[in-house]
């Protein structure tokens, strides 16, 4: 990176953090957000004392749950392999962070803001030979620090969102600069290719490897039907990875659709924890009977509601869905999440009319007929059809897991081009 564009980039990113502390602040202190993050981040207090120990180390940096998520099987390719690395895993969000501790990385810890002052004596300190980023968060102090502990940087499952392109396309001088320290791009499909094509980055440098997130191991249920009170009788919904208004969408339906089936029953998992009081007063305003995860009771006549209030245990729930939501979707600055989680179990998914973050995996359901997108207006006749159609959702749900079966293969591609570029 150029000096101009150090100099813009530091100013911008000073203004930004400066015009976001009031905002941060008020969350920490007043709703209790990012308390585990705010430190770390900021100032990269507490981060591991890392011992190499004659082995290579290889530094993951995983957004949030979803990436770290995603990049586990990977992680066990790197410990499994004849390199025997150790490896730092570093995620920007507190979800991510705890997700991280079941990857089976040496260390995991928060990733610092990413001020020069801060993030280069880290990156001296660490001494990284590899430097994995997933997906899209690019930092360019924490790139440029990396290549000058002449590490291979490497992009992992990468993507550029459209929004980011067209932004980027207007600016090739910062695009460059942003890019131009990167020894491979793995991508996730030929669309980003493209993308990054346009902005100037050399083809010999990129592969087309796969989305890993469709390599991830399905791990077994947290609990059955029996422990949670279901019958075979119950229908399932699960809105999944939900943001505000997204829940209440669903919810004025509920009473309706309880009548016209008794024996639905609902989970409802939001994306973030900080909301799991938010949604408990919802449910009671609305007057709806519910139970609390944590609280370990189950579904009952009365109680047709439960409020996932614990992360790492959505899969669970969708793996006894009949049908699901992912949340996100009706959120136009979101852009939508996962909408593959479901399919991996066969169950057909739901998602709302925005799904610009995630084009790939709206491509790959519309192809394969294994979602439907809904608006308000058709959310409640979508329900109602795929509730009383038992054989329709189960085709629904064969053609999406169909899609998971003919992505597979990400992890080993993105390993073989990995251990190329690093060998």
């Amino acid at each position: 990176m150029g000096l101009i564009a150090q100099i813009i980039y530091d100013i911008g990113l000073h203004l930004f953090v400066l015009c976001s502390l009031p905002k941060v602040f008020y969350a920490v202190l007043i709703k209790g957000k990012y308390r585990k993050s705010f430190l770390a981040r900021l100032g990269g207090v507490g981060f591991p004392k890392i011992e190499k120990e004659g082995r290579p180390l290889i530094w993951i940096h995983a957004v949030s749950l979803g990436e770290t998520r995603a990049v586990a099987p990977f992680v066990k390719s790197l410990k499994a392999s004849q390199l025997h690395p150790k490896v730092l895993l570093t995620t920007a969000t507190e979800t991510g962070y705890a997700e991280g501790a079941l990857v089976g990385a040496d260390y995991h810890y928060f990733l610092p803001l990413d001020f020069s002052y801060i993030i280069y004596p880290i990156v001296k300190r660490v001494a990284p030979d590899v430097v994995i980023i997933t997906e899209s968060d690019f930092w360019p102090h924490f790139q440029n620090a990396a290549k000058e502990q002449k590490a291979k940087l490497i992009l992992l499952n990468g993507k550029i969102s459209e929004r980011s392109f067209r932004r980027l396309e207007k600016v090739p001088v910062f695009a460059r600069a942003l890019f131009s320290s990167f020894d491979l791009l793995c991508l996730q499909g030929k669309l980003y290719k493209e993308r990054f094509l346009k902005l100037g980055f050399p083809e010999e440098k990129m592969r087309v490897t796969g989305n890993i997130k469709l390599d991830c191991e399905i791990p077994p249920s947290a609990f059955t039907r029996e422990e949670l009170g279901l019958s075979e009788q119950d229908l399932v919904v699960t809105l999944g990875s939900t943001h505000s208004p997204e829940e209440g969408l669903f919810l004025k339906y509920f009473e309706e659709l309880s009548l016209q089936f008794p024996h639905l029953r609902l989970f409802i998992a939001p994306r973030h924890p900080e909301r799991f009081g938010t949604i408990a007063k919802l449910l009671q305003r609305s007057k709806i009977p519910y139970a609390s995860f944590s609280s370990k009771q189950g579904f009952t006549e009365e109680r047709r509601v439960i409020l996932v209030d614990k992360m790492g245990i959505l899969r669970s729930c969708y793996s006894l869905s009949d049908v699901a939501f992912v949340g996100g979707s009706f959120i136009k600055k979101i852009g939508g999440h996962n909408i593959l989680e479901p399919s991996f179990y066969g169950v057909p998914v739901l998602f709302g009319p925005y799904m610009h973050a995630q084009p790939d995996f709206l491509d790959l359901i519309r192809s394969h007929g294994g979602g439907i997108q809904i608006t308000e207006k058709t959310l409640y006749p979508t329900l109602c059809s795929l509730l009383s159609d038992e054989k329709r959702r189960k085709e629904i749900g064969e053609r999406g897991r169909e899609v998971i079966e003919e992505g597979r293969g990400a992890i080993e591609n993105s390993w073989e081009a990995v251990f190329s570029c690093w060998k």
